[in-house]
């Protein structure tokens, strides 16, 4: 495929994004996609089509991003780190939402941060982490300094399918007794555990 053609392509895939569709079609272009992918990430040239909303086409690339580390993971994070990515920088580039011990790992780092943000979307991420690791960090993110990062904590912890999560929780609704909101978002976050514990499960 020409550079042209490979340009006019993922231009197209990233302006109509349809999940795993789109997803297949992206992965057929093999290394040649994946490399201009990450130069546009990087604001080398652009995948957005002319007169596109400049939200939709951030929102686009980070799902075209999170599509090739869940079917490409290893190469993804080869290339990634062969530009010299931080671990905070791949995560939130998209790989945040891939569901693999390494995100979990680069995740744990991210939120050993001092600042409350960084804190605050590793606990955010870490909800789509099946991994008890995952889970852990999570219960001691219910007793972070930031309440930001407390409330994203909770909200991830009913995200994880981990009813493990469920007696920390519980522990955390009685504390924030005199704030019902907070409160109310944990009750919600157990119902959902208690939901997926009950759940079949499959083969």
């Amino acid at each position: 495929m020409s550079p042209k053609s490979l340009e006019e392509r993922l231009v197209a895939l990233v302006d109509e994004w349809h999940s795993e569709t789109s997803a297949a079609a992206l992965l057929a272009l093999g290394e040649p996609g994946l490399r201009r992918v990450l130069d546009a990430k990087e604001g080398k040239g652009t995948l957005q089509r002319p007169g596109a909303d400049a939200r939709d086409y951030e929102d686009a690339l980070h799902q075209v991003i999170l599509a090739l580390g869940k079917h490409a993971l290893g190469a993804v994070l080869d290339e990634m780190r062969r530009r010299g990515w931080s671990d905070e920088r791949m995560v939130l580039s998209g790989l945040g939402g891939v569901a693999d011990p390494r995100i979990v790992e680069m995740l744990a780092t991210l939120y050993a941060s001092k600042v409350p943000l960084d804190r605050q979307m590793a606990v955010a991420h870490l909800g789509a982490q099946r991994d008890s690791r995952a889970t852990e960090v999570l219960v001691r993110a219910l007793r972070d300094r930031s309440e930001s990062v407390r409330l994203a904590a909770v909200k991830s912890l009913g995200e994880t399918g981990d009813a493990s999560g469920i007696e920390a929780l519980t522990a955390f609704a009685k504390r924030a007794a005199g704030k019902p909101w907070i409160a109310a978002e944990a009750r919600s976050a157990i119902a959902k555990l208690r939901k997926s514990r009950r759940a079949p499960r499959g083969d």
